[in-house]
């Protein structure tokens, strides 16, 4: 009975473990240094595959449940640089009645940042469900949307309020003359409605960042002076 018991927990512990990895996996393989990657799957079958390599990628079309996604994928030589990454997700997905899950990639690869760039992610849009943004990064610059023990440069959580908006910043260190960025989404609903939003991942050059700290400094300066001219 004891040995039984073991047995029920074991397989219990493999059911939920398994869970974890219930988001599916976009197409990995070896592309261009300098290639734009775009990827949507409803997780059951349904999926499409978006490849570039003039710096913008877009799919327009249906997939299972969602019967209105259109998404564009952005980045150099249309935005940023390879010194400087950029990339923009932006879509709007519209579901049937019977509702589903969303995945989203876009990935860029044959960036070769010089110096130590501030990141910035920021995003805005309107749901009727729910929507998560992770980033990543693979310093190997290999494979586009590789995101398997790679590093996370940013994770949201699940937004759930709508108007959402969602900002974060971080400094990474680069470790390899070569990387690839992603930007994964993941957007819910749990019946009709529909989701909608502009997401862009970017590094901020250095002068521009210390000009918009001596901006905010100078601004909080004139602010107190007025204030205190009034007492």
């Amino acid at each position: 009975m004891k040995k039984f018991s073991v047995l029920v927990i074991f397989v219990v512990f493999l059911l939920s473990a398994t869970s974890v990895y219930a988001v599916p996996s976009p197409p990995i393989g070896t592309y261009p240094s300098d290639y734009l990657g775009l990827y949507l799957t409803d997780g059951v079958g349904d999926n499409a595959l978006v490849l570039s390599n003039n710096g913008q990628a877009t799919f327009n079309g249906t997939l299972g449940n969602w019967v209105v996604n259109v998404t564009t994928a952005i980045t150099y030589p249309n935005l940023g640089s390879t010194s400087y990454p950029t990339i923009d997700l932006d879509t709007v997905n519209v579901t049937s009645k019977k509702g589903g899950t969303m995945y989203i990639w876009a990935s860029a690869s044959g960036f070769s940042p010089t110096t130590e760039p501030n990141f910035v992610f920021q995003a805005g849009g309107t749901t009727s469900g729910t929507v998560e943004y992770i980033g990543y990064w693979d310093y190997f610059d290999q494979y586009l949307f590789y995101t398997l023990n790679t590093p996370i440069l940013f994770n949201s959580g699940v937004i759930k309020t709508s108007p959402f908006a969602y900002y974060t910043s971080a400094t990474v260190p680069v470790p390899h003359p070569a990387v690839d960025y992603t930007i994964f989404s993941e957007i819910t609903q749990k019946g009709a409605g529909g989701t909608s939003f502009d997401g862009q991942y970017s590094a901020v050059p250095e002068p521009a960042t210390m000009l918009l700290l001596g901006s905010g400094l100078l601004g909080m300066g004139v602010y107190a002076r007025r204030r205190f001219s009034k007492k």
